[in-house]
């Protein structure tokens, strides 16, 4: 049975300037898990500004407004998870406090900002960003957190690959892959930071009308347990697979 969904992003009256003029106006929002929030409107209207803020880009912070990402943090290791007040750690077990992190409030330094940014995974815009003469797992196995030891990493990477459909691909060099292809290996590489916040600027902007929709639908699926913010151009595409959707001007 599906969990209840709870609140995960808070965007209170965000803007942001830049070279004098407003990029960003009092944008607000509210998204909780298995939601997809999709971010529409004209090129230069703000879009990816939003989703850099949202990742916690330094040359991005809001002149007004805050951001604030609710999560749990254990009482004993630090991890940080889904909000579900009174849900022991899922990594070790111990209890854990609910907290209400306003991102920008804290120093760059602070270690809780730190924690926070490690769990948002982006998928930018138009940029495979893969180790060309890699193979696949390879570039999988790359994205997965230090801590986690040899056998565990691979086969979080297998697990990874199989969610995105592309273990027929796991020995073949990435910059052989088809564009199609190396966005969802890209999906794969994000997913195995195990992520709580998951951006994705314009997703299918290089990409044709089928493996669009592939891509979409796996979103879909990443947004199961998670918040997912996508920018796009097509309003028919936030139409169809976002909770809500906010337009920029």
């Amino acid at each position: 049975m599906a969990r209840k969904s709870v609140d995960l992003l808070t965007i209170e009256g965000v803007s942001k300037k830049f070279g004098g003029r407003y990029v960003l106006r009092n944008v607000s929002a509210k998204l909780g898990t298995g939601k997809i929030l999709g971010l529409i409107g004209k090129s230069a209207a703000g879009k990816s500004v939003l989703i850099h803020m949202l990742r916690g880009s330094e040359e991005y912070a809001p002149d007004e407004g805050r951001v604030i990402y609710h999560v749990t943090r254990c009482t004993k290791c630090g991890d940080l998870g889904l909000p579900y007040e009174g849900e022991p750690c899922c990594k070790c077990g111990s209890p854990t406090e609910t907290l209400a992190v306003d991102y920008w409030a804290l120093k760059e330094d602070n270690p809780l900002r730190k924690a926070v940014k490690a769990h948002v995974a982006i998928m930018l815009q138009r940029t495979f960003a893969l180790f060309g003469d890699k193979s696949v797992i390879e570039n999988v196995m790359d994205a997965v957190p230090d801590n986690v030891s040899g056998g565990d990493k691979v086969n979080r990477s297998i697990k990874m690959l199989e969610m995105v459909n592309m273990t027929h691909r796991t020995t073949h060099i990435a910059r052989d892959l088809s564009g199609g292809e190396k966005q969802r290996v890209v999906m794969a590489r994000q997913l195995a930071k195990e992520p709580l916040f998951f951006l994705a600027d314009e997703p299918t902007g290089a990409l044709d009308t089928k493996t669009s929709v592939q891509v979409m639908d796996l979103l879909k699926e990443v947004a199961n347990d998670r918040l997912v913010v996508m920018v796009t151009h097509n309003p028919e595409l936030a139409e169809q697979y976002s909770n809500r959707t906010v337009r920029l001007k």
